[in-house]
C-alpha cells in the first residue's frame, strides 16, 4: 500500500529547497517550478505551489481518527483561531493545540499569527491510497 499526500508548500520550504536542491529529487518539483513559485511569492505575497509526497502509514492512522477528521473538516470550512476551534468542536484548547502541532510537524498545517491569535491554515489538499499488486 502506498499513501500519497498532496499539499501546499510553504514559503519557508521554498527557501529551503532553493538552498538545498538535493532534496528536490524527493518531490515532484523541479528547479524551474520552484523558481517560478519563489518569484510569484515575491510579487504577490503567496503561492499555490503544491507537492505530492509519500505519507507514512502511522501518520495516516492518526489523522484518520474521528477527532482529527472533524478538526480538518472545520479548518477546511472556516478560518478560526485555536480557541474558536476548540469551542466549536467542544474540545479543550490543549487537545486541539496538540493535534494542530502534530499536523504542523507533518507539514499538513501551518500557523499564521494575527495579533495575539494563532490561525491554523490547512496545507493538506488530498490523500490518495494505492494498493500495489
Amino acid at each position: 500500500m502506498k499513501i500519497l499526500v498532496r499539499r501546499r508548500v510553504t514559503f519557508d520550504e521554498i527557501l529551503f529547497l532553493r538552498e538545498n536542491p538535493q532534496y528536490l529529487q524527493r518531490t515532484n518539483l523541479t528547479k524551474e517550478i520552484l523558481e517560478k513559485a519563489y518569484l510569484e511569492y515575491e510579487e504577490e505575497g503567496e503561492t499555490d505551489l503544491e507537492l505530492v509526497e509519500e505519507l507514512p502509514y502511522r501518520i495516516l492512522l492518526r489523522i484518520m481518527h474521528p477527532k482529527m477528521v472533524e478538526l480538518i473538516d472545520l479548518m477546511k470550512a472556516e478560518r478560526l483561531n485555536i480557541s474558536q476551534i476548540s469551542r466549536k468542536l467542544d474540545r479543550s484548547v490543549s487537545n486541539v493545540y496538540s493535534d494542530l502541532k502534530y499536523l504542523r510537524k507533518n507539514k499538513l498545517v501551518m500557523f499564521n499569527k494575527v495579533g495575539k491569535n494563532i490561525i491554523p491554515v490547512l496545507l493538506l489538499r488530498e490523500i490518495r491510497i494505492t494498493f500495489r499488486s
